[in-house]
C-alpha cells in the first residue's frame, strides 16, 4: 500500500465504453452475457477460468469492486477464484480490443482472486476504475502501453519494458510504474500521486490538480518538460527538470531529492458487498465490508517474487530499480530473471542494504556502499565522490564537507 507520507494522486481520461458492444453468447450473469464458457472442473472446485481465445484483446478495463491482478500469459484468460455467488456475479465482456471485467451484486465472506491473463506482448492499455486496486504483473513487452488511472483505486504496473509509457491519473489514488521505459507522458488531474521509476530519456509532464509526479530517473541525462497549473510538484532524483508552474507563489515546481517508491504489495479482496452493478461505462453499486478476513497477498507467476519493500524484478534488476543485490531473495529473482547476482551495477537507486558498488546508489542505506554519487548514504564506510548526505560514520569522497547534514567524521577528499 501507499505509504502515509505521500500525498495520493491523479490520472486522466476514462475508457469510453461503447453502448453498441455486442459480447458474444456465453454464460449469463443478472445483467448481460459474458465471454467465455467455463472450463470444465468438478462442481465443488472453487476455481473457474474463462477461455478468451476466440475473442483475444489488447485493452484491459478493470472495473469490478475488488482487486485484479493482470499478468502474462499463453492465451488470453479470466480466472476466478471465489465463491459461486461471486464468480455468477462477474461478467466479462469483449468491445473490439478491450476486455471488460465488471460485476453484478454479491456477497461474500471469503476472499476474491480474479487474474487476468494474455500474451507478454499483447498489452497495450489499462484502465482501473473503482475503490479497489489492481496489479499488473512483470513481464509485458510493449511497444506503447496507456494507463488510465481513475476514482479511488490504486494502480501498479510493475517491470514493464516499454518504448512509449502514457498515464493519466483522474482520481485521489496513486498510480506506481516501474520498469525499463523509453519515454514517458504523465498527466495528473487528480489529487493522488504518481510514481515512474525507470525513465531513460525524456518525460513531458503536466499537472492541473494537487496530486505530486515522481521520476526515478535511470540515468542524470533524463529531460524533464511540461507545465504545471495546479499544486503538484514534480519530484526527481536525477536528470534536468523544466516543468513550469506557479513557482512565485508555491514555491518551485521542480524539486531534486532522494526519495523512496512506495510498497505494491498487496492483498485479495475478502469479506465484501457488493449492492450493485459496477460498469466501466458507471454504476449504481456501492461496497461495503461484511466479515474479516486474513491477509492474502497477492502473489505473480513462477520467478518473480518480492524484493526488497516492495515486489519487483526485472531484466534489470539493480541497475534502474536501485534494489539491494546482496540480499538472498534479490539474488534468487536476478538469477529467476537472467540476471547474474554479485555483479556491480550503476544506478543502484534505492538500495538499501550492505555493499551496493556502482555509481548514482542513490539513497543507499546500509554499510559499505562504494561509488560515485552516493546521495543520501545513511550509514556506515560510503566511500567515492559526490556523497551528498551521507548522514553516518566515515563518509570519504568528493563533496562530502558542505552536504552532510547531521553526519560525524566526514571526511572530504
Amino acid at each position: 500500500m501507499i505509504q502515509p507520507g505521500f500525498k495520493t494522486v491523479c490520472m486522466f481520461c476514462a475508457l469510453l465504453v461503447s453502448s453498441s458492444a455486442q459480447p458474444t453468447p456465453g454464460p449469463s450473469a443478472e445483467a448481460g452475457s459474458q465471454i467465455g464458457a467455463p472450463a470444465p472442473g468438478p462442481a465443488s472446485s472453487r476455481v473457474q477460468t474463462r477461455d478468451l481465445t476466440q475473442s483475444p484483446f489488447s485493452r484491459v478495463a478493470l472495473c469490478a469492486p475488488f482487486t485484479v491482478l493482470v499478468q502474462p500469459s499463453e492465451g488470453y484468460e479470466v480466472t476466478i477464484d471465489a465463491d459461486e455467488a461471486v464468480k455468477e456475479a462477474i461478467t466479462t465482456l469483449i468491445d473490439g480490443d478491450t476486455l471488460l471485467l465488471e460485476s453484478n451484486a454479491f456477497t461474500t465472506t471469503n476472499p476474491i482472486k480474479v487474474t487476468v491473463g494474455l500474451p507478454a506482448t499483447a498489452l497495450f492499455a489499462v484502465t482501473a476504475r473503482g475503490t479497489f486496486p489492481a496489479i499488473v504483473a512483470p513481464g509485458f513487452t510493449t511497444p506503447k502501453l496507456t494507463i488510465n488511472a481513475q476514482g479511488t483505486s490504486q494502480l501498479n504496473v510493475l517491470g514493464i519494458d516499454t518504448g512509449m509509457l502514457t498515464l493519466v491519473n483522474s482520481g485521489t489514488g496513486s498510480s506506481v510504474v516501474t520498469g525499463n521505459i523509453t519515454s514517458a507522458v504523465m498527466k495528473n488531474t487528480g489529487t493522488g500521486n504518481i510514481y515512474v521509476s525507470g525513465v531513460n530519456t525524456s518525460a513531458t509532464i503536466t499537472s492541473s490538480g494537487t496530486g505530486d509526479q515522481y521520476v526515478l530517473a535511470a540515468n542524470g541525462n533524463v529531460q524533464l518538460t511540461g507545465s504545471s497549473t495546479g499544486l503538484g510538484k514534480v519530484i526527481y532524483n536525477q536528470g534536468v527538470c523544466n516543468v513550469g508552474g506557479q513557482s512565485w507563489v508555491f514555491g518551485p515546481t521542480c524539486r531534486q531529492v532522494q526519495f523512496s517508491m512506495p510498497d505494491t504489495s498487496l492483498s485479495w479482496s475478502c469479506g465484501i458487498q457488493n449492492t450493485g452493478r459496477a460498469a466501466c461505462s458507471g454504476g449504481s453499486g456501492s461496497v461495503i465490508t461484511v466479515s474479516n478476513c486474513p491477509a492474502s497477498p497477492v502473489t505473480y507467476p513462477a520467478g518473480v517474487g518480492q524484493v526488497s519493500s516492495y515486489s519487483l524484478v526485472d531484466s534489470k534488476i539493480g541497475s534502474v530499480l536501485g534494489l539491494d543485490t546482496n540480499t538472498a531473495p534479490a539474488q534468487a529473482g536476478a538469477a529467476a530473471s537472467g540476471a547474474a547476482p554479485n555483479t556491480p551495477l550503476t544506478v543502484n537507486g534505492l538500495a538499501n542494504g550492505v555493499n551496493n558498488a556502482g555509481t548514482g546508489n542513490g539513497q543507499g542505506n546500509g554499510e559499505g556502499n562504494s561509488g560515485a554519487g552516493n546521495g543520501n548514504q545513511n550509514g556506515n564506510n560510503n566511500s567515492g565522490s559526490l556523497n551528498g548526505n551521507g548522514n553516518g560514520i566515515g563518509n570519504v569522497g568528493n563533496g562530502n564537507g558542505v552536504n552532510n547534514g547531521n553526519g560525524n567524521t566526514n571526511s572530504q577528499g
